[in-house]
């Protein structure tokens, strides 16, 4: 088998590209580096989807806005000069 030459006049070696041609089989710990990402994303995916739930439940019937603007109006009330 013999070997071509780059445009520099280098033999290629055959090596060059072994890490590209077989994914996940690099550097070592490169697929483990991966994993341990995509548990991460995972996590943080299923953490906002619950806060996302919570929050919904929370705000579907409008006791938390009421509870808000009640609490805003005694506030209020409490910081007036001269209440009523």
């Amino acid at each position: 088998m013999a070997k071509q030459a780059d445009a520099g006049g280098n033999k290629a070696t055959g090596n060059e590209n072994v890490a590209a041609d077989r994914p996940g089989k690099g550097i070592a710990g490169e697929s483990s580096g991966s994993l341990i990402g995509f548990v991460a994303v995972a996590a943080v995916v299923t953490v906002a989807r619950l806060v996302a739930k919570l929050w919904g439940a929370l705000t579907r019937d409008g006791v938390l806005a009421a509870a808000a603007r009640q609490g805003a109006d005694e506030l209020g009330q409490a910081l007036r000069a001269f209440p009523r």
